[in-house]
C-alpha cells in the first residue's frame, strides 16, 4: 500500500481524490481474529456445479458476464436498474439510435475477430456498427439484441468485451533532464538545436481535460492560440468524427475553447497532458514537449474505445503529416499479462503496420505493493487456498489462467468469525462447465459469484473470470477464500491469478495448503502487456513541497506503488521508469473541491483562477515519457517503436537504485533526454547500398545528386527510386531491406537497395467457369471473354456475375488465392467457383490437425487434401510455402519472433485460414 501522508486521513483523502485506486486497506483473515491453521484442503463435497450451456461461446469470460447481467436486467424488478447501471459503468453500454426514426437500443463495445472479411458485412446485417478495422479484428457497437446472430455467423472466431480501465513537474523535467534540452541550456550541452516537441502531435486518452487551462494555449490570455487540434469526447453524442459513429469531435481553436471540459469531477487528465505537454503558462510547472500540439480523447474507458483513440490520433498525425506520441495512464490488474490480449493483438497490428513515428506509452500501475497475484503449481489430488481481501465487496474480480489443456476447479467459500469454512455453502466451479446465473455462497444466498470460463484463442490459455458480490457476507462479519484445485487425475497444472480492488492473504503461514498473495507480475495486465508499447515505471524525484513531506522515499528510489513485472513467459516489463512521486502539473478548473495540501499554486488569468495540483503514480510517470518521446521524434520523425526500445537500452540512466541489466522493477533504468538525443545527433549518417540484379540499372536520387553503388545519407533524407532499364526491361520491383513496391522513402537504417527486372513478355489469360455462375476477365475497359494475351505488368480485374441461388466463394489464379486483382507475371489460368446456398459453405472445416499450438517454433501439421499452405506475419509478409506432403509434415518457424501468424490452406475447391502462435 502506498505510504503517501504520514496522517492516515489526509493519505485517505489524497488517494479518492487523485485516482491512484489503491486498494482501501480490509482486515486479513488472521487479523480478524480467525483460527483455521488446522485446516488444510476443503472437502470437495460434490462435483463442481453443473453448467447449462453445452457448446462453446464464441464470448471472452468478461463477454459472457456482460450478457449475463443484461439477461437478468431485463427482468423488470427493483434490482433492474441497478444492473443496467452496473452494464454502463463496468462494460460501457450505451443506449443509442441505430438511425433516424428508429428507436433507442442498447450496444455494447467490443473487438470482433474473424477469419473471413465476409463476416464483417453479415455482422452490419444484424447492426453490428464497425469502428476501427484490422485484418482479421475490428472493434465496434454491437446492438445487444442480435448478440447470438453475430455470434452465429460461422467465420466470427470471437467477441470480446471488456472491463473499464482505471485511470492509474519542476522536478520531472529537471530529473530527466529535460531542461538541458530545452531553449535555455541546449548550446551548453553541445546540441545543435533546442527541443520542445515543435512538430510532433502528442495524443492524450484519459478523462479529466480541462480544454480551458492556459497550459494548453501558446499565449495564455488568447483562446486563438489554443495548441489542441482536436479533441473527440467518445462519452457525449452528436457530431463524431468521420471515421466513427459515437462521440462528438472539436476541431476548431473556438469549438474546443467553448467546450471546456469532458467533466467537472476529475483532474486526472488534465494533469497528465501538462506534464507531457504544458507550457506552464508562466509558472516553473512547464511540461516535457510545450512546442507539441495536442489531440485529445476522453474516453469512454473500455478497451475498444481506448484503441479507437489511438486509431484516431494517429490517423489525425498523418494527416497533417506529423509524428505522434499517445500517452494511456489507465489499466487494470487482470489480464492474461503475456501479451497476448486482444487489445495487444490490435495494438501490435496498427503500430506494425505504420511503425515508424508512432510511439505508445502506457502506465505499468501501481500495485506495486499490493499483494494482488498468487501462483501454485499443482500436482493431481492436491490443492491451494488464499483469502480474498475486498476493497469493494460488492463487486471484486478475480482472474484465474492456466497453461493450455490444464482444466482446474475453484471453490469459493465463506470463513465464519471462529475461523469455520461453511462448506454447505460453497460454490463448486469448473474450468469444463459454464454458468449463465450467479451461484449463492452464503447459506442466505445473498452472496454470490459468477463464473466463466473461456480459452484464449491466441495462446490455448485456459481462463476463468469470477465476479464475486460478498457485501453481505462482509457486513456479517465473514471472510471470503479460494481454493483451486486440478481437474485431471493424471496431469497437473500450472495457475496464476490476479484480483482486481483487492489482494491475497494467507490465514495460516504454517499450513502449505495456504497461499500468501504476492507482488509479482502486478504490471499493467490490459494495456501495459504489449510489446510495441513503452511501459514506465515510477520513482521518487521529490517528496515535500512548501514544508509539507509527502512521503519517505529516498530522492531517486523506485515508487512503493509502481507495479513488478516480468510478464508471464519471462518478457521484462516495465520498459523504462520516469519521475512520478511527487508530480506538480495543470489540474481542472471547472474541479472546485480540492484539498488544500493538494493545490501547489494558482494562476490567475483572464479574471479565472487556474490550479496546479500535486498527485503522484505511474499516471504521471508515463506522460513525462510521452513528452521525451515528441522531443526524440522531433529530431527524427521516423523513429519506431524498436528505435525506441533501443534508445533506451543505450541511454537510460543506470545507478545504484536500478541496477546494471534490465530488469522487472526499472525496466532498462532512468529515462534520460539528453543522453538519448545525443546519440540521434551523432548517429545520423547511414549508408545506401546499390545493387542491380538481372540486369538493368538503378540510380538513387537526392535533389540533383544520382548514386550509382553506395554513398551515405543523414537521417530523415528523403530518396527517390528509378529505374534505367537496359532494352526489353521493365521494372518488376524495389526491396530495401525492409518493404517491397517503394518508389520513394526516407532514410532510417542503413538499407541495401536493389532492383529485379525480367524481359517483356506477353502472357495469356485463360478463363474458365466452375460450378455455375460467370466470371469476367477486365483490363481498363476491356472485357476478356475467354482467352487472350496482355503484356507484363498490366493490371487485370476479376468480376464473379452469380446465378440465381449462387453466392461467390472465391478466385483461383493459378497461384493465389482470394485475389480480386493481379498484375500478370505468367499465364494464368483464371477459374471462379460458386457454391450454392453460401459463400461460406465452400469454407466448410476441414479435418486439419495442428499440435501444439501455441508452440515454440515447431508445429505438426495434419492436412488432408490440401494442395498448398502458406505462413504469413500480421503485417501480411509470406514467411513460408508449403507444396508437399500436407496429409502430415513438420512446420519449423523457428527462425520466427514470438507472436502470432496466420496459415493460408488451400484445397482443390476452398481455402481455409487458421492461426498459429510462437510463445
Amino acid at each position: 500500500m502506498n505510504r503517501f501522508f504520514q496522517a492516515l486521513a489526509s493519505f485517505l483523502a489524497f488517494v479518492l481524490l487523485c485516482g491512484f485506486l489503491h486498494a482501501q486497506e480490509q482486515p486479513k483473515a488472521s487479523e480478524a481474529g480467525l483460527n483455521i491453521t488446522n485446516f488444510g484442503t476443503l472437502p470437495t463435497g460434490p462435483s463442481a456445479q453443473k453448467g447449462d450451456k453445452s457448446h462453446p461461446s464464441k464470448w471472452n469470460a468478461a463477454g459472457q458476464m456482460f450478457l449475463n447481467i443484461y439477461q437478468q436486467s431485463r427482468q423488470k424488478g427493483e434490482n433492474e436498474q441497478n444492473l443496467r447501471q452496473q452494464l454502463q459503468e463496468q462494460f460501457g453500454m450505451r443506449s443509442m439510435s441505430a438511425g433516424k426514426n428508429k428507436s433507442m437500443q442498447d450496444y455494447v463495445p467490443v473487438f470482433l475477430s474473424y477469419d473471413d472479411p465476409s463476416a464483417l458485412q453479415e455482422a452490419e446485417r444484424f447492426g453490428f456498427i464497425p469502428q476501427t478495422k484490422l485484418t482479421n479484428m475490428c472493434t465496434g457497437l454491437l446492438p445487444v439484441k442480435a448478440a447470438s446472430k453475430i455470434e452465429s455467423i460461422e467465420s466470427v472466431t470471437r467477441i470480446s468485451v471488456s472491463l473499464k480501465q482505471r485511470i492509474d513537474n519542476d522536478s520531472s523535467r529537471a530529473f530527466t533532464n529535460v531542461t538541458q534540452v530545452g531553449e535555455a541550456l541546449w548550446q551548453e550541452n553541445g546540441l545543435n538545436q533546442a527541443y520542445d516537441g515543435t512538430g510532433i502531435v502528442v495524443g492524450v486518452i484519459d478523462i479529466g481535460f480541462d480544454y480551458t487551462h492556459p497550459t494548453f494555449y501558446t499565449d495564455p490570455e488568447d483562446p486563438s492560440t489554443c495548441r489542441i487540434k482536436r479533441v473527440w469526447n467518445q462519452n457525449t453524442t452528436g457530431g463524431s468524427p468521420e471515421m466513427y459513429t459515437y462521440g462528438t469531435e472539436y476541431s476548431t481553436a473556438e469549438e474546443i475553447h467553448a467546450a471546456e471540459h469532458d467533466q467537472t469531477g476529475g483532474y486526472h487528465a488534465t494533469h497528465v497532458a501538462g506534464t507531457a505537454a504544458g507550457t506552464g503558462a508562466g509558472t516553473q510547472f512547464q511540461g516535457m514537449a510545450p512546442g507539441s500540439e495536442l489531440v485529445f480523447v476522453p474516453t469512454a474507458s473500455t478497451e475498444a474505445s481506448i484503441f479507437d483513440g489511438i486509431a484516431y490520433i494517429r490517423s489525425y498525425a498523418n494527416s497533417v503529416n506529423k509524428p505522434c506520441a499517445i500517452n494511456i495512464s489507465m489499466g487494470l490488474s487482470i489480464g492474461p499479462h503475456d501479451g497476448y490480449s486482444d487489445f495487444d493483438a490490435a495494438v501490435d497490428e496498427l503500430v506494425t503496420s505504420d511503425p515508424y513515428g508512432f510511439l505508445i506509452s502506457v502506465a505499468a500501475g501501481n500495485e506495486g505493493d499490493i499483494p494482488l497475484h498468487v501462483e501454485a503449481n499443482l500436482a493431481p489430488g492436491t490443492s491451494r487456498s488464499t483469502i480474498v481481501e475486498m476493497d469493494d465487496p460488492s463487486m471484486t474480480y478475480v482472474d484465474i489462467w492456466s497453461a493450455p489443456g490444464e482444466d482446474f476447479a475453484a471453490i469459493v467459500f465463506l470463513v465464519d468469525e471462529d475461523g469455520n469454512i461453511l462448506e454447505e455453502s460453497a460454490a463448486h466451479l469448473s474450468t469444463q462447465e459454464s454458468y449463465s446465473q450467479p451461484l449463492p455462497i452464503s447459506p442466505e444466498q445473498t452472496s454470490t459469484v459468477r463464473a466463466y470460463p473461456e480459452v484464449n484463442s491466441y495462446t490455448g490459455k485456459t481462463n476463468l473470470f469470477l465476479q464475486i458480490n460478498a457485501l453481505q457476507a462482509v457486513a456479517d462479519g465473514y471472510t471470503v477464500g479460494i481454493q483451486l484445485q486440478p481437474l485431471s487425475e493424471t496431469d497437473s497444472v500450472h495457475l496464476h491469478a490476479w484480483v482486481s480492488e483487492g489482494s491475497f492473504s494467507n490465514p495460516a503461514p504454517e499450513n502449505p495448503e495456504w497461499m500468501e498473495g504476492n507482488t509479482n507480475y502486478t504490471i499493467n495486465g490490459s494495456m501495459g502487456s504489449s510489446q510495441s508499447v513503452i511501459t514506465v515505471a515510477s520513482y521518487t524525484s521529490r517528496n515535500d513541497w512548501d514544508g509539507t513531506l509527502f512521503n519517505q522515499n529516498e530522492i531517486g528510489e523506485i515508487s512503493d506503488f509502481s507495479s513488478r513485472g516480468p510478464l508471464i513467459g519471462g518478457a521484462i516489463k516495465p520498459d523504462i521508469a520516469a519521475p512520478g512521486e511527487i508530480v506538480i502539473s495543470s489540474g481542472n478548473s471547472f474541479l472546485s473541491n480540492y484539498l488544500g495540501y493538494l493545490l501547489a499554486d494558482e494562476s490567475l488569468v483572464n479574471g479565472k483562477e487556474y490550479p496546479w495540483i500535486i498527485s503522484q503514480g505511474t499516471s504521471m510517470s508515463t506522460p513525462a515519457v510521452t513528452g521525451i518521446m515528441a522531443l526524440l521524434l522531433q529530431q527524427n520523425p521516423y523513429l519506431s517503436i524498436e528505435d525506441m526500445k533501443t534508445l533506451l537500452d543505450e541511454t537510460a540512466v543506470r545507478d545504484a537504485f536500478t541496477g546494471e541489466t534490465k530488469n522487472a522493477r526499472w525496466g532498462y533504468g532512468k529515462i534520460d533526454a539528453l543522453a538519448a538525443l545525443n546519440v540521434l545527433e551523432s548517429d545520423s549518417v547511414y549508408t545506401i547500398s546499390v545493387t542491380q540484379n538481372d540486369g538493368g540499372k538503378i540510380i538513387v536520387t537526392h535533389e540533383s545528386d544520382t548514386v550509382t553503388s553506395e554513398t551515405q545519407f543523414a537521417r530523415g533524407t528523403v530518396l527517390r527510386l528509378k529505374a534505367v532499364p537496359e532494352t526489353y526491361h521493365f521494372l518488376n520491383s524495389w526491396w530495401d531491406g525492409n518493404t517491397e513496391t517503394e518508389r520513394e522513402y526516407t532514410v532510417a537504417r542503413d538499407a541495401d537497395i536493389s532492383a529485379t527486372f525480367e524481359q517483356e513478355t506477353m502472357y495469356t489469360v485463360t478463363i474458365e467457369q466452375t460450378q455455375g455462375g460467370r466470371v469476367l476477365v477486365t483490363c481498363e475497359n476491356d472485357t476478356l471473354d475467354s482467352e487472350t494475351q496482355l503484356p507484363e505488368g498490366v493490371l487485370v480485374k476479376l468480376y464473379a456475375i452469380a446465378d440465381e441461388n449462387y453466392h461467390f466463394s472465391e478466385w483461383w489464379d493459378g497461384n493465389t488465392t482470394a485475389n480480386r486483382s493481379m498484375a500478370l507475371n505468367r499465364d494464368l489460368k483464371i477459374k471462379a467457383f460458386f457454391d450454392e446456398g453460401s459463400a461460406n459453405e465452400a469454407l466448410a472445416s476441414h479435418n486439419i490437425n495442428i499440435y501444439p499450438n501455441p508452440s515454440d517454433g515447431v508445429f505438426r501439421m495434419e492436412c488432408p487434401g490440401a494442395k498448398e499452405a502458406k505462413v504469413f506475419n500480421t503485417q501480411g509478409q509470406l514467411i513460408q510455402t508449403i507444396r508437399e506432403s500436407l496429409d502430415n509434415f513438420s512446420l519449423d518457424m523457428q527462425d520466427q519472433q514470438p507472436g502470432l501468424y496466420y496459415m493460408h490452406i488451400r484445397y482443390p475447391q476452398s481455402s481455409q485460414t487458421v492461426k498459429l502462435v510462437i510463445r
